[in-house]
């Protein structure tokens, strides 16, 4: 029972890790997104 609930504890916190890792990559993503956005537009308004 112990061993069960050990492994399942490493099991959600690797998962968790990999959800933050993954979120953390969604929002770089996004932030160079925006920042391309922003030149194309800057550029465009000069």
């Amino acid at each position: 029972m112990r061993r069960v609930r050990r492994s399942s504890l490493k099991n959600f916190k690797t998962l968790r890790i990999r959800r933050l890792m993954l979120l953390k990559r969604i929002q770089k993503r996004k932030q160079y997104i925006q920042a391309r956005h922003r030149i194309r537009f800057l550029k465009e308004q000069e």
